[in-house]
């Protein structure tokens, strides 16, 4: 009984508020980039494949057993896919800070499903165990 109560108290969890991006994280995005440019052993230069690279390593890190994003917000993401450089090159994080968005909102709604679901299973579980 004590664990339906637990599994109750989650499914009215409170979200947290989004993240927003800070003036020191774009500073940090810029150096970043001028620092690989200028003084990397390897002479690259951040533009659309390397850009396209980091994406791609993002959502896959983000969500390595792709049950999250859909079909469609990776086609939207994709459309980043050789913006980024240039976005980064001012300072603008926000790319990142939408892709996160989108999947924390995906997995709060996963959470909330799974929480549901156990929160019915054990009420109806405990209904069934008083009344035997």
């Amino acid at each position: 009984m004590a664990l339906a109560w637990v599994f109750l108290s989650l499914s009215h969890h409170s979200h947290a508020t989004a993240l927003t991006p800070t003036e020191q994280q774009s500073e940090t995005l810029r150096a970043l980039i001028e620092k690989l440019e200028d003084s990397h052993y390897v002479d690259r230069r951040y533009n659309d494949a390397m850009s396209r690279e980091h994406l791609n390593s993002y959502l896959e890190r983000l969500d390595p057993s792709h049950l999250y994003f859909t079909a469609r917000d990776i086609d939207n993401f994709d459309q980043l896919a050789t913006i980024l450089d240039d976005q980064g090159r001012t300072g603008n994080v926000a790319a990142s800070f939408d892709i996160f968005s989108r999947y924390e909102e995906l997995a709060r709604a996963r959470l909330d499903e799974v929480i549901d679901t156990l929160t019915c299973v054990l009420t109806d579980w405990t209904s069934r165990l008083m009344s035997s």
